[in-house]
């Protein structure tokens, strides 16, 4: 594969991305919801995580009780190597 070749590749997939980050955030939904009419066990972390910042514990696990161990979960999958 040449330069340019890798260059219009490259230049697909973040064109790509782009039009799929901007479809949702047009429809500003979960993809798993949107697929399956559910919610998934992601949906409300950042409102649980915002509510927690605020101080309200109560409301963060009512918005979504997983978002604890979601987080460390990322926290530890970010930190592992070091």
């Amino acid at each position: 594969m040449t330069g340019s070749e890798k260059k219009k590749r490259i230049l697909r997939i973040v064109v790509l991305h782009v039009v799929a980050l901007a479809v949702l955030l047009l429809i500003w939904r979960c993809p798993f919801y949107l697929l399956f009419g559910v919610p998934c066990p992601g949906c409300g972390i950042t409102r649980a995580y915002r509510a927690l910042l605020s101080g309200n514990v109560a409301e963060a696990f009512a918005l979504n009780p997983m978002f604890l161990p979601a987080g460390l979960a990322f926290w530890y999958v970010i930190h592992r190597r070091f």
